[in-house]
C-alpha cells in the first residue's frame, strides 16, 4: 500500500514538473511545503504521504486551471 502511495506521488509531482518548467525544482519543493502547512499539516520533513499527497494534487489542479483559456477557466470553476 505504502509502495502504490509513493508512486502516486512521483507521479504526481511529475506532473507538476511539466506544468512549472519555469520554476526551479528546489522552488517546486518549497512551494509544496509551505502548501502542506497552509492545509494544516507540519513541514515536509515531518508530513505523512497522503498529507503530501492532497496538497500537490490540489496544486496541480489550481495550475490546471490556470493554464487554461479564460473561457474554460470559468467553466472548470462553476459548482457542479
Amino acid at each position: 500500500m505504502i509502495q502504490t502511495k509513493q508512486q502516486r506521488l512521483m507521479e504526481v509531482l511529475a506532473q507538476l514538473c511539466d506544468k512549472s518548467q519555469d520554476v526551479r525544482f528546489g522552488q517546486l519543493l518549497a512551494h509544496l511545503g509551505f502548501l502542506a502547512e497552509d492545509r494544516g499539516s507540519p513541514g515536509l520533513w515531518e508530513i505523512d504521504d497522503g498529507d503530501l499527497l492532497a496538497a500537490m494534487e490540489q496544486h496541480l489542479h489550481e495550475l490546471s486551471i490556470r493554464q487554461q483559456p479564460i473561457a474554460e477557466q470559468r467553466h472548470a470553476a462553476e459548482p457542479k
